[in-house]
């Protein structure tokens, strides 16, 4: 697949984004995930990305957060390129990135 199918298919089941006073693309997984396929798209991109790893209480996980609103706009954009044609992923995903 190419790397915008594989960028919605994870986003789907483990991203999310938020806009308004923050602007973030969030991809949230196991601790020390590896993140290989979210950096190629950055660095195909330049988007800027930071790697925070957590620990607490509860357990350990690991995010990939992008949070420039013009490098999320990017970001998602290219994950949801050709979205109408072939109607691949979450169709409330889809419609909160239209607004």
């Amino acid at each position: 697949f190419p790397s915008h199918d594989r960028g919605r298919g994870y986003f789907d089941g483990d991203g999310c984004f938020y806009h308004g006073k923050k602007n973030v693309v969030q991809f949230s997984s196991v601790f020390n995930q590896d993140w290989k396929f979210c950096l190629e798209i950055c660095n195909k991109l330049n988007l800027n990305y930071y790697l925070p790893n957590t620990k607490n209480k509860i357990g350990k996980a690991s995010t990939f957060n992008i949070a420039n609103r013009n490098d999320c706009i990017k970001f998602l954009d290219y994950i949801y390129q050709n979205r109408d044609n072939d109607r691949i992923g979450y169709d409330r995903k889809y419609q909160k990135y239209k607004k």
